[in-house]
């Protein structure tokens, strides 16, 4: 990680539209336990879908910390950068998570055309279906990574191991830090001894 404005894994691609997590936690637990592909896939709208199905399950429908409408908010915010040239694959209904994807969607569906200045209701449309199919992608990947029976609890404690510690680390500009988890325990070093 990188302290330079915040902390960020140093293998995310340099781009004014990611964030920087100045010491609260959020973002770089959810770069780490959330985005599923790992981090160097940070940036796609694609990744960001499979991402949020992992919020989905982890702090909405496990912690019960985040809500439908923020994440039908954040399906809106994806919109923002879809290209519709972009293909979405075929996938299958999720067994467990297809109603809650679907919720998801129809919440975004409504709010869509206030939040969107150029909205097209045949682009939502076919990017509804993309989010769809990759919010399945993003759920199956889950399961796969974390295939105990405690999955979600197993996820959900290591993002918040990782949040105390950022939130116990003085940040310094400039100062690089390792951050390591081991079996949901997350621990942060500064590099250099002169900070």
């Amino acid at each position: 990680m990188s302290g330079e404005l915040g902390l960020r894994p140093t293998d995310m691609a340099r781009s004014e539209y990611l964030s920087l997590d100045t010491g609260v936690g959020n973002l770089l637990a959810h770069d780490i336990v959330e985005h599923i592909n790992g981090i160097s896939a940070i940036g796609t709208v694609t990744d960001e879908l499979e991402a949020l199905a992992v919020v989905m399950i982890v702090r909405n429908n496990y912690a019960a910390v985040v809500t439908e409408e923020d994440l039908a908010y954040d399906v809106i915010e994806c919109f923002r950068y879809y290209n519709p040239k972009t293909k979405a694959p075929v996938t299958h209904k999720h067994k467990i998570f297809e109603d809650a994807i679907e919720q998801i969607l129809d919440l975004a569906t409504e709010k869509v055309s206030s939040e969107i200045d150029d909205y097209c209701a045949e682009t939502w449309e076919r990017f509804r279906y993309l989010a769809r199919a990759h919010m399945r992608i993003g759920t199956r990947k889950f399961f796969k990574k974390y295939p105990s029976n405690c999955a979600e609890a197993e996820a959900y404690e290591t993002f918040c191991s990782i949040q105390k510690a950022v939130q116990n680390t003085e940040i310094y500009d400039g100062a690089r830090y390792q951050l390591n988890v081991v079996d949901t325990v997350c621990t942060i070093h500064s590099l250099y001894e002169d900070y």
